[in-house]
């Protein structure tokens, strides 16, 4: 339990921490290199797939996910103020979706495995019709 509600807290606070550091640029002559894009996402998919790592099922994943997208989605919205974080622009659409991309990775991601689990030879799984062994 303490498991999932540490990882529920971690995927909250990348998501609220990611909505104000992924503009961050720094200038490389010409070019501006997008550090807290690549900082955050980083972060992201460390939340993401400690979760699939520490509990190998969909759950492990899902609840932090659904954390990151609790903290981000309030800065979606256009206050009445006029004040919004996550603008239209390409750093916002890159951390969203990419985001939500690595939630997908990280919940397709097969985890660890038990020790001393190996997989199947192909004698033991048994190959289907066609792959009969020798003396069947």
């Amino acid at each position: 339990m303490l498991a999932y509600s540490s990882l529920i807290a971690a995927g909250f606070v990348v998501g609220v921490a990611g909505s104000f550091v992924q503009a961050v640029t720094i200038q490389v002559g010409p070019i501006s290199v997008p550090i807290g894009l690549i900082g955050v996402l980083a972060a992201t998919a460390l939340v993401f797939f400690a979760g699939a790592w520490l509990d190998h099922r969909p759950i492990g994943v899902l609840l932090p996910a659904l954390a990151w997208l609790l903290g981000v989605f309030p800065f979606t919205i256009k206050r009445p103020e006029g004040d919004l974080v996550l603008s239209g622009d390409l750093y916002s659409y890159g951390y969203l979706l990419l985001g939500a991309a690595l939630a997908v990775l990280a919940a397709m991601y097969p985890g660890r495995r038990s020790p001393g689990a190996r997989a199947p030879s192909p004698r033991e799984a048994g190959g289907g019709p066609g792959h009969e062994t020798a003396g069947t």
